[in-house]
């Protein structure tokens, strides 16, 4: 794949993305797909509507709006910004490896969110980042749901048309830091700071560096969120149901824990899956309401098939591929293990494979 891929923050202003696109059309760039990151929030949800219709009404460019599961960039890093850049990144990470020109915006969202992206940006190398400045009317009007019509000639979703006065697509400089990704792997294997960073770099400040880039990298599921994760595998396995490890014919029933008890794990399993881009809303839901139910039932099956199709992570997609090897997954489907040992279980052994842990 090639052409040109436009990655940017969302908050309530589609013409903070929008305006963008159409800026990189007057300087000759073709963006063939436009995809924004936003925090959970009605209102980014709505423009997000509004740039699809938009950007449908322009033809030719494909839109995917992404979220975040919070509905505002506050407390602890894990919850919100290391996430929120990890998503950025994934998208930079897997439109480089597609071929394609990668353009990040910092303008749309939150100051936070922008500061975020191009932090992203330059973690997985992307090719430009951009600032769009406009003028106040436009800006003003940008933040009114009233004037933000669906409409290339727009002003307040294209300030293009107003004339060369009205807008300018900022190129913002960045380095590049994706040798980070490298020894942020390194240190997550083995614990230890790689050589030369305590030594030659950040003398006595490797180690706090290497805990703070963990809820960076790698994109889409960071070290941070994987760690919990596998606190809630220990959890579940513990309390609920697992396949014995010994013995792949046998599911060993525990039951320690009340159906409560369960579903936050299961929750916070599924949303932690979300956020990185395992999940989309649509899938997230359904196997909620699967959680109990066996993984051998028709239904089960096609949700998580349903969820393949859209996992942007590759966890799903990793499955199907690779279930042919892995007797434990044909021995959950003829015993009939709930979905969520099914996918927690399934998720240890993607995170063993991919070297995640």
């Amino acid at each position: 794949m090639t052409g040109h891929v436009l990655i940017s923050p969302l908050g309530f202003s589609p013409g903070a993305v929008s305006g963008v696109y159409f800026a990189l059309e007057q300087k000759d760039i073709k963006i063939n797909q436009v995809i924004t990151v936003g925090m959970a929030h009605q209102g980014v949800r709505d423009a997000a509507a509004t740039l699809d219709a938009l950007l449908r009404r322009v033809g030719g460019v494909a839109y995917k709006a992404c979220y975040i599961d919070a509905e505002e960039l506050r407390g602890a890093v894990q919850d919100a910004s290391g996430p929120f850049a990890a998503r950025v990144g994934l998208y930079i990470d897997r439109a480089r490896r597609a071929g394609q020109t990668v353009h990040v915006a910092v303008t749309g969202g939150r100051s936070g969110m922008g500061a975020l992206a191009a932090l992203a940006a330059q973690i997985y190398r992307a090719h430009h980042l951009y600032h769009l400045w406009v003028d106040e009317e436009i800006e003003r009007g940008g933040a009114d749901p009233t004037r933000v019509r669906p409409d290339p000639e727009n002003p307040y979703v294209n300030p293009t048309i107003k004339g060369k006065d009205a807008w300018n697509l900022v190129p913002l400089p960045f380095v590049d830091l994706s040798s980070w990704i490298e020894d942020a792997e390194k240190y997550r294997q083995s614990g230890q700071v790689p050589e030369g960073w305590t030594a030659d770099r950040l003398v006595g400040e490797g180690q706090p560096m290497f805990e703070a880039l963990s809820h960076y990298v790698p994109a889409g599921l960071t070290i941070a969120m994987a760690q919990e994760l596998l606190g809630l595998i220990a959890e579940w396995r513990e309390n609920v149901e697992w396949i014995a490890e010994d013995d792949p014919t046998t599911a060993m029933s525990i039951g320690k824990i009340d159906r409560a008890a369960q579903e936050a794990i299961w929750h916070r399993a599924l949303s932690i899956l979300y956020t990185a881009g395992a999940l989309d809303d649509e899938s997230r839901e359904s196997l909620r309401r699967l959680m109990g139910e066996s993984i051998a039932g028709d239904y089960a099956q096609r949700s998580v098939d349903k969820a393949r199709e859209k996992d942007d992570l590759g966890f799903f997609k990793w499955l199907a591929a690779n279930k042919d090897v892995l007797t434990m997954l044909a021995t959950l489907i003829a015993l009939g293990p709930s979905v969520g040992t099914f996918v927690l279980q399934s998720i240890e052994l993607w995170m063993k494979a991919v070297g995640i842990i």
